[in-house]
């Protein structure tokens, strides 16, 4: 970070302080892998504002760096087997708010077996915690979890795009969407995930977060009713589903029991 503990506004002023550190020795291996990543997304936010008229955030600007970044250390670096899978995860056991101005669509996928049929659903809060839209929708014949994870991703982000909501944080806790965009060389996934990638580019602002399963129940139990309960009839509902408060209400007794 500058000195004085903020980005500036000026693209000009930020790429002088980044050129900066990169001459600086005492630069870490990690920061060196960020910087070109952060360089990149600088230059990109600049073009968007100035041939889109799009305004990014710098703190929106760098949280994508280090995203792509993370994901290029991955790519490129040795396998290591033994890697806790909870680093991969935020560590925070229950939904969190939005930051003012953003929404957060949780969603989730429910796959019981190829011959059946798969649920997905998505909800939609805003920097109150309001409940905005949800939705439910089945899915026919798929293949395994992660064909349905990313039948539902990609679902989720058109219905998003559909309904005109920017500024997004989709959060999931399917283990399977990171290992997917990252190996997305595989020729089963790799349309659908360029599909995906595709249409979130659409959004000005936006970003994916993976968290535990208790941060993500309300998305996940709407997608279970449908292999659950065999309720194959999708809808997209304003407001939340009649018991969410009582679920909300017992999920806490819960976690303080």
């Amino acid at each position: 970070m500058p000195p004085s503990g903020s980005w500036s506004c000026s693209v000009f002023l930020n790429l002088y302080h980044l050129v900066n550190c990169c001459k600086k020795n005492s630069q870490s291996q990690e920061a060196d892998q960020v910087f070109p990543w952060i360089l990149l997304h600088i230059w990109k936010a600049r073009n968007g504002f100035c041939f889109e008229h799009i305004r990014l955030d710098p703190t929106v600007v760098l949280d994508k760096a280090l995203v792509e970044a993370e994901i290029w250390r991955e790519l490129h670096d040795t396998v290591r087997p033994n890697a806790p899978q909870a680093a991969l995860v935020h560590g925070a056991r229950e939904w969190k708010k939005p930051p003012m101005g953003w929404v957060k669509c949780n969603f989730a996928s429910s796959w019981a077996n190829s011959s059946s049929r798969c649920g997905g659903a998505w909800i939609v809060r805003d920097g109150f915690g309001k409940v905005i839209f949800h939705s439910r929708r089945s899915f026919t014949c798929l293949s395994n979890p992660l064909e349905a994870e990313l039948s539902s991703l990609l679902w989720t982000v058109e219905d998003m795009v559909n309904l005109r909501v920017d500024k997004v944080i989709f959060e999931s806790s399917s283990i399977y969407l990171k290992e997917a965009f990252l190996q997305n060389s595989i020729a089963d996934t790799s349309p659908i995930v360029s599909l995906i990638t595709q249409r979130l580019h659409g959004f000005s602002e936006w970003c994916t977060e993976l968290v535990f399963e208790e941060s993500n129940m309300v998305a996940v139990y709407i997608a279970e009713s449908v292999t659950r309960d065999q309720r194959s009839q999708s809808y997209v509902g304003t407001g939340g589903p009649s018991w969410l408060q009582t679920f909300i209400t017992q999920e806490s007794r819960n976690r303080h029991s």
